[in-house]
């Protein structure tokens, strides 16, 4: 849906990007310890569900990863594209010549937990409005805590959640439309659980 779209400008997707990094580390209880270089590149919205492109490159002195995004995308989109490269940044410093393979739950996760706890928004919108020839962005939020498993439990009172056969190796089918939500839900579940074990966030990293 077109309407879903969030249009991106360099700038602005710069601040949601590091929104979105200080975000993890915050989650994951990690230090800002970055080695890779992240590069990413705007191309003009084809449609509403455009192809975002990662590749990963290793070099003598590290990883560097490529992000070519289209100009408009679903904020979920984004952010779990921005939660997979950091994520691979993280595994790839002490990686050998093949990079990290993530597991999906892990990214769809993380991101939904991300999104759901956030005080903040993660992805900043350009300005909409003027008032007085200035530009003004409506990017306000409650920074009251609420639980972030809300809309993930709603979700899978009426329908059935994956085995983990099918969280570990889910089909295209299984992580595009209502599936996708219910998949995107059960392994925010997981993830959340995870860290909540004694040790979690440490033993997650």
């Amino acid at each position: 849906n077109a309407s879903n779209l969030v249009r991106l400008e360099p700038t602005f997707l710069a601040v949601s990007c590091e929104r979105i990094k200080q975000a993890l580390l915050s989650e994951l209880g990690a230090p800002s310890a970055w080695r890779g270089k992240v590069y990413l590149s705007l191309r003009p919205v084809q449609s509403d569900d455009d192809p975002i492109v990662v590749n990963s490159s290793q070099f003598t002195d590290g990883w560097m990863y490529q992000v070519e995004l289209p100009d408009a995308v679903e904020s979920s989109r984004l952010v779990s594209t921005v939660v997979r490269v950091l994520l691979l940044e993280m595994a790839n410093r002490n990686a050998g010549t093949h990079p990290t393979e993530l597991p999906i739950w892990l990214t769809e996760g993380l991101s939904e937990e991300l999104r759901a706890a956030s005080e903040i928004e993660l992805v900043v919108q350009p300005p909409r409005q003027m008032i007085n020839s200035v530009n003004i962005s409506q990017m306000l939020r409650s920074a009251r805590k609420t639980d972030p498993l809300t809309a993930a439990h709603q979700r899978l009172r009426s329908r059935p959640p994956p085995t983990m056969e099918q969280l570990s190796w889910p089909t295209d089918e299984q992580i595009s439309g209502q599936a996708g939500e219910v998949y995107r839900s059960s392994a925010q579940l997981f993830v959340h659980e995870l860290l909540r074990l004694k040790n979690g966030r440490a033993d997650l990293r």
